[in-house]
């Protein structure tokens, strides 16, 4: 599951607030027969969980009730699964009878059995798969909202089916060594692909402190942070850290900052990023500040402060369709701010 840490000031690091709370939410299962998951469960237990781990083995029966009889699950742990073959009536697909293949995440696994609009699980964040996975199918995973994390433990990467899986909205961490498998795999060349444990944490900088303090002295290498939210007094040097040394950033929120500009080439180059929240009185946007950050978007939301957007602000950003001006202020647009020969993205609202 997902490393993650908070520091809450420039001396303490503790666990997040909601840590005592998520383990009374967790819970291990052991399935000896495939299909029988919810048969160890109460559905109240079912409906309240936010962590569970499978052990086990499972099949299409099983991820349908985690699917729809799980309604607070945000964390599932499948690293020690052992998905079977099924065929019937009762698996994630519909109520037609199907053939579900052994060592596969199944078709609409967490999304309603639609191809046109499938509706995702709303709940899950993060999803570990075995490392006998061969197989996401087509929108096993399709809308799940807040999805962020799929870690395959598997170094072979597995098919990945049409509409399985959002590029935009989920990152995949693999197992040390298998990385280059994936980029270089058609199927998941467009995905953020980390070859590391996920690293989330949330850090509160004072006035007159610095980011780079704060992480050293919990002993944090910026280079291991893919999730990070800041909040508090940032500095241009803190920035320049996030710019030289956090290359595997994912998501990164800065609305409750000080900040008031993004400096020039901060996210330059940063391939993983997904998503970022600017800060609420953010005015400057840098230049080149977004240069081939070509997985980020597909919408970037500026806050109503903004007046300028500098030269190549979202130069090859390939990945962002709009970006979205929600105030009336921003009045100073430079030339190529998606790079040569771009149409122009932005949308006022």
């Amino acid at each position: 599951m997902r490393k993650i840490k908070q520091l809450i000031c420039y001396f303490i690091l503790c666990a997040i607030p909601f840590t005592a709370y998520a383990q009374e939410k967790t819970k291990i299962v052991y399935v000896k027969k495939a299909g029988s998951l919810i048969s160890e469960l109460t559905l109240q237990e079912a409906n309240s969980l936010t962590e569970l781990v499978v052990i086990g083995r499972i099949n299409a029966v099983d991820f349908k009730n985690i699917r729809d009889d799980f309604k607070s699950l945000e964390v599932l742990d499948l690293s020690e699964a052992d998905i079977r073959s099924y065929m019937g009536s009762n698996g994630t697909g519909g109520s037609s009878l199907r053939v579900y293949s052994a060592n596969a995440i199944p078709e609409h696994a967490f999304s309603t059995p639609s191809e046109h609009t499938p509706v995702g699980k709303v709940t899950l964040r993060e999803v570990t798969l075995p490392h006998s996975i061969r197989s996401i199918n087509q929108f096993a995973f399709a809308n799940c909202p807040q999805l962020q994390i799929i870690n395959c433990k598997s170094k072979r990467p597995p098919s990945l089916k049409e509409g399985a899986l959002s590029p935009q909205r989920t990152a995949i961490f693999v197992p040390a060594g298998s990385k280059d498998k994936y980029d270089n795999h058609k199927e998941w060349s467009k995905f953020a692909v980390i070859d590391r444990e996920p690293l989330s944490i949330a850090v509160h900088v004072e006035k007159g402190q610095s980011l780079e303090h704060v992480l050293s002295h919990n002993r944090i290498q910026p280079k291991d942070i893919n999730f990070l939210t800041l909040t508090g007094y940032i500095s241009t040097n803190d920035m320049m850290l996030i710019r030289d040394y956090m290359a595997n950033i994912v998501t990164i929120d800065l609305k409750n900052t000080d900040l008031v500009e993004i400096p020039e080439y901060t996210f330059a180059q940063k391939v993983n990023l997904l998503s970022i929240q600017l800060p609420s009185n953010l005015r400057v946007i840098g230049l080149r500040a977004f240069d081939n950050c070509n997985k980020l978007g597909p919408n970037l939301f500026l806050p109503e402060t903004v007046t300028t957007l500098s030269f190549g602000a979202f130069n090859d950003c390939s990945s962002l369709e709009s970006v979205i001006a929600t105030g009336s202020n921003l009045t100073a647009i430079s030339e190529k701010l998606f790079g040569e020969r771009e149409r122009n993205r932005i949308v006022y609202k």
